[in-house]
């Protein structure tokens, strides 16, 4: 369970800021992390909000700072810019290595999420708990834009031989005039893809291994490729197919 230090503005606020720290603790005790909060910290200690002044700031800082040290990252609460405590935490968290982060909402609060604070980057990640949904990660830009993160979706720069592709395009291509455009997206067998798979397999590895001379004008493996395609396409669409003649 990741630790949290939760740090942000009090001196000058009403009842110090106490009741949104509290808030905000309970938002990310519920979302799964282990939370510090100096608030709950000083009312544990016997201090009074509604009546008790502030002690010196070093008071604060020897009990602070350590948790600071102790944590997995900080979350910043809005303002956190105008508190000397706030200021001095995030020197110590970034000089430990430390991440930083803010504490964001919508403007109804049925969203939030903690922006990382990396000034050198041109990105930095969010993560949320929008309505309860499971933790997404969005990428913000130094511009202001912000995404969701490329984690979990097809990836089709990385992943695919756009060399290959070319190959198998030109040969798709080639049989439009025999067969007509988007004619296997119209169904066929998968026993039909499973046969004429199995031939150009076997006219492929007898051309290359034995000296064969099979069809070598045909492109047999662009051939396997599309019946292979063919396959996972028709166990997607999961629809029963019929010869109508032969």
């Amino acid at each position: 369970m990741k630790h949290i230090y939760l740090a942000g503005p009090m001196s000058g606020l009403p009842l110090y800021n106490f009741e949104e720290f509290n808030r905000v603790t309970k938002i990310l005790r519920e979302a799964g992390y282990s939370v510090f909060s100096p608030a709950e910290k000083d009312l544990s200690d016997g201090f009074n909000p509604s009546t008790d002044p502030q002690k010196p700031f070093l008071h604060y800082m020897k009990i602070d700072l350590p948790e600071v040290m102790n944590s997995d990252f900080v979350v910043l609460l809005r303002g956190w810019e105008k508190s000397k405590g706030a200021n001095l935490e995030v020197v110590v968290a970034k000089n430990c290595g430390i991440p930083v982060c803010e504490f964001v909402e919508n403007d109804d609060r049925t969203s939030w999420a903690t922006v990382y604070i990396n000034p050198s980057s041109a990105e930095a990640i969010i993560e949320t708990e929008p309505d309860q949904k499971p933790k997404q990660e969005i990428r913000q830009y130094s511009t202001g834009a912000i995404r969701d993160s490329e984690e979990g979706k097809e990836d089709y720069t990385e992943t695919i031989s756009w060399t290959a592709f070319k190959r198998y395009a030109e040969y798709m291509t080639s049989k439009k005039k025999q067969y007509g455009s988007g004619n296997f997206k119209k169904g066929i067998s998968i026993d039909s893809y499973e046969r004429s798979l199995m031939r150009h397999i076997s006219k492929y590895m007898i051309n290359k291994y034995e000296g064969g001379d099979l069809e070598k004008d045909s492109d047999h493996l662009a051939a396997i490729v599309f019946n292979i395609f063919g396959i996972m396409h028709e166990e997607a669409r999961n629809l029963p197919i019929t010869v109508e003649n032969s």
